[in-house]
C-alpha cells in the first residue's frame, strides 16, 4: 500500500474553488473579504489578521511654541501614492502584503478619505490571504504588463480615416466609436484599459475600431 501524501496548509487553500462566490468588478473577478474571513477561520480558528501601522508626525500649535506630535496610522504615505500593509498569520504562519489605496476607478488616490482607507485594507487582507493558497488563482496574469498603444504614426493613420468617415456619416463619430471600443474591451476580456481618447488606444483596441469603420462603410456602400 502506497503511503498516503502529507497535504501542505498551501495546497488545501489553493484547492478550494471559488468560482460559485466570487464577485465581479469590470472585467475582474474578486473574493468578498467577509467570505475570506469566513473561510480562514474555518480553516485555522487561531488564524489572526495584523494591520500594520505606521510613523507619522504633525505640528501642534500650543500658546508659547509648537509640538511636534507623533501617531501611528494604518497607512504609508509617499510621493506615489498611499498604501496600506496586512499581515495574515495562518497555521503559525505568517504572509504579509502591500496594497496601493485607489478610488473606484482603481487609480492612486493621494489623499484618500477613511472609506477609501478602509476598502483598500479590506482588499489588502484578501491579498495577503492569497499568499497562503486561498483564491491565489484569481490573481494569475495580474501581472501581465499593459498593453502598448499605439505610435503617432499609428495614430495619424487613424485620424485620417476617421476624418474621411465623419464626412461620409454628417458628424463626428469618435465618442461612439471609443464607447463601442471600450464595451468590446470589456465583452471579450482584453488585457487593457478603457480609453477616453484615440492617444489612450492600444494596437488591439485600434483594430477593434478601424474594423468597426470599414463594417459601417461598407454597410453605406451597400445601400447607393
Amino acid at each position: 500500500m502506497s503511503e498516503a501524501k502529507n497535504i501542505t496548509n498551501f495546497e488545501k487553500l489553493s484547492s478550494k474553488k471559488l468560482d460559485k462566490v466570487l464577485k465581479k468588478k469590470g472585467q475582474f473577478d474578486y473574493l468578498s473579504w467577509a467570505r475570506a474571513w469566513e473561510i480562514m477561520k474555518k480553516s485555522d480558528p487561531k488564524s489572526r489578521v495584523t494591520i500594520n501601522e505606521y510613523k507619522h508626525f504633525r505640528v501642534v500649535s500650543g500658546t508659547h511654541q509648537d509640538f511636534l506630535v507623533e501617531e501611528f496610522k494604518p497607512y504609508l504615505l509617499d510621493e506615489t501614492g498611499v498604501y496600506v500593509s496586512v499581515s495574515v498569520t495562518i497555521h503559525g504562519i505568517t504572509e504579509t502584503e502591500l496594497f496601493p489605496v485607489t478610488d473606484y476607478t482603481n487609480k492612486a488616490v493621494i489623499k484618500p478619505n477613511a472609506t477609501q482607507i478602509n476598502n483598500a485594507l479590506k482588499r489588502c487582507f484578501v491579498k495577503a490571504l492569497a499568499l497562503h493558497g486561498l483564491g491565489l488563482y484569481v490573481y494569475q496574469g495580474e501581472d501581465i504588463p499593459a498593453p502598448q498603444r499605439i505610435d503617432i504614426k499609428k495614430l495619424n493613420m487613424l485620424e485620417e480615416i476617421l476624418g474621411i468617415f465623419n464626412e461620409e456619416m454628417g458628424e463626428d463619430m469618435t465618442p461612439t466609436l471609443i464607447d463601442f471600443v471600450n464595451e468590446q474591451t470589456a465583452k471579450l476580456g482584453l488585457i487593457a484599459d478603457n480609453v477616453e481618447s484615440l492617444e489612450q488606444l492600444s494596437y488591439e483596441q485600434c483594430g477593434l475600431m478601424e474594423r468597426a469603420i470599414a463594417k459601417k462603410r461598407n454597410e453605406l456602400n451597400k445601400k447607393k
